[in-house]
C-alpha cells in the first residue's frame, strides 16, 4: 500500500495491482478519498489509466468516506478504460453512489 495524502488532509492508502493481460487491474483504496488527496491519487492512477487496461476494478471495501471529488475522479476514469467496476463498496460508499445516481455508470460487484 502507498500512502496518498496531503498535509492536514484525509489519509488514503492506495494499492494498484496490475494483472496479466486479459484480467483486471485492481486499485484498492482504504481510508478517505476527498478533495485533500484526490489529486495525489489522480497522479498515481495516470500511468495505469494511460495504458487503457481492458478492465479496471476499484476495491472500496476499506474506503470509509468519499466526497464528490472522488466520484468525479471515478467518472473521469470510466471513459479512459475498457471497463470499470466498483468492488465491495462499504455500505456508506454504496449509499453515496446510489444517492448521486451513478450506479449505472459505476456498477458495483459484491
Amino acid at each position: 500500500m502507498v500512502k496518498v495524502g496531503v498535509k492536514d488532509g484525509a489519509e488514503l492508502d492506495a494499492e494498484i495491482s496490475v494483472a496479466p493481460p486479459g484480467t483486471a487491474t485492481v486499485v484498492s483504496l482504504a481510508g478517505e478519498l476527498d478533495v485533500s488527496n484526490v489529486d495525489a491519487l489522480r497522479l498515481l492512477l495516470e500511468p495505469v489509466v494511460a495504458s487503457r487496461p481492458p478492465r479496471l476494478v476499484f476495491e472500496l471495501g476499506d474506503l470509509g468516506f468519499m466526497d464528490s471529488s472522488g466520484i468525479a475522479l471515478l467518472l473521469q476514469t470510466v471513459g479512459r478504460v475498457g471497463s470499470l467496476r466498483i468492488a465491495h463498496p462499504s455500505s456508506a460508499i454504496r449509499r453515496l453512489l446510489e444517492i448521486t445516481g451513478v450506479t449505472d455508470i459505476l456498477p458495483s460487484e459484491s
